[in-house]
């Protein structure tokens, strides 16, 4: 039978990104194995409605016609849009109930075998006003990770530290999507703390790498390969390089070398037999 693992991360924001990166995570997810199931966490701050009330009481933008028309407008294009956007994520993946806040949660968890904070910047606190809890994962009691993981920051407010460390230390692996997250946190102390490639950006390569193992993105050149050598580089150049022509090489590699970018794997995940 098949192990479980929910995902937390945004999903409550208007932006094709954050879905695709939801999108992108379950699919890498499904092919190490696991079923996916997300975890519907819907912020009371991000809903239509709260939308709709900023526009009221913003006095300047008018009288209280002109602000009502605006936020009737808001809350009718926000609540589409929210609709379309999850629902690319919904159609494909299955989903927990309905969570508006971190009370909820603990009151009525969801059941898996594996809890996961999903890519995104799902540690900016000040994108997210504050330290959301939720997205750290606290009502989980079980074994639990972070993929790809983003702060979004140089470092973490002072005054966020100590609290922001506690529920850092719950978590049985960590990985995160930028390298100066990955050399931050290891100075904090998570030694273990990996580098891994955007799920998306992970997913298109897999894409594409099943025809080539370059891809030509205007005058650059991204290549992916397990071993970078001088023949195999020069022949990569010559089958993507027109005569005359010049280009910046970004070489990503899958190997451990202390400067590569690790392609997205849960085998350090494991859920053991």
């Amino acid at each position: 039978m098949r192990k479980k693992v929910d995902i937390i991360t945004l999903m409550d924001v208007p932006n094709f990104g954050s879905m695709l990166q939801a999108y992108a995570t379950g699919i890498l997810i499904e092919r190490e194995g696991y079923d996916v199931e997300f975890i519907d966490y819907y912020r009371i701050n991000h809903s239509a409605w709260s939308k709709f009330k900023i526009f009221i009481f913003d006095k300047s933008l008018g009288n209280i016609v002109k602000r009502f028309i605006y936020g009737c407008a808001t809350l009718l294009f926000y609540s589409l849009l929210m609709k379309r956007l999850r629902s690319s994520v919904k159609n494909r993946f299955k989903f927990t109930r309905y969570y508006r806040n971190i009370e909820a949660l603990e009151k009525n968890p969801p059941k898996a075998d594996l809890f996961m904070t999903g890519s995104d910047q799902v540690w900016n606190s000040v994108h997210n006003k504050s330290i959301d809890k939720a997205l750290f994962l606290s009502f989980v009691q079980g074994k639990k990770v972070a993929f790809s993981a983003s702060v979004g920051l140089e470092s973490f407010p002072d005054n966020e530290l100590a609290e922001t460390k506690s529920l850092l230390d719950t978590y049985d692996k960590i990985s995160v999507r930028e390298r100066h997250t990955k050399d931050y946190f290891r100075k904090l102390g998570y030694k273990d703390t990996e580098q891994v490639l955007d799920p998306l950006t992970d997913l298109l390569l897999h894409i594409k790498i099943r025809y080539a193992n370059a891809i030509t993105l205007g005058t650059n050149l991204l290549i992916y390969t397990n071993h970078v050598t001088l023949h195999g580089l020069q022949r990569i150049l010559h089958n993507h390089t027109t005569s005359g022509a010049s280009r910046s090489i970004f070489p990503i590699t899958n190997n451990s070398g202390r400067n590569t970018i690790h392609h997205a794997s849960l085998n350090p995940f494991s859920l053991g037999p």
